[in-house]
C-alpha cells in the first residue's frame, strides 16, 4: 500500500519498489531521472515508456525498479 502521495511541482525521490500514490487529477506529466512502472491496483506493474525521460501517467500508483529516482510532476495540457 502507498504511504506516500506525490504532488504537483517539488522534487521528489522515490526508492526502489516502494508504491508511490500519484495526485488524484487524471493525467499527469512526469519526468524521472530513472525508469518507471504504474499500476491501477499496486499489483500488477507496466513499465511506463519515458521520452526524453518524460511521460503522460494517469495510473494511481508508480514506483521504480532502479535504486532510486527523482522526479517532478506537472499537470499535463
Amino acid at each position: 500500500m502507498a504511504l506516500t502521495a506525490l504532488t504537483i511541482g517539488p522534487i521528489h525521490t522515490i526508492l526502489q519498489n516502494v508504491s508511490m500514490a500519484m495526485p488524484g487529477i487524471g493525467v499527469v506529466k512526469i519526468r524521472s531521472s530513472a525508469a518507471i512502472e504504474s499500476s491501477m491496483d499496486e499489483s500488477t506493474w507496466a513499465a511506463v515508456t519515458l521520452t526524453n525521460n518524460e511521460a503522460e501517467v494517469s495510473a494511481p500508483f508508480i514506483r521504480t525498479t532502479a535504486a532510486s529516482a527523482i522526479v517532478t510532476l506537472r499537470r499535463f495540457s
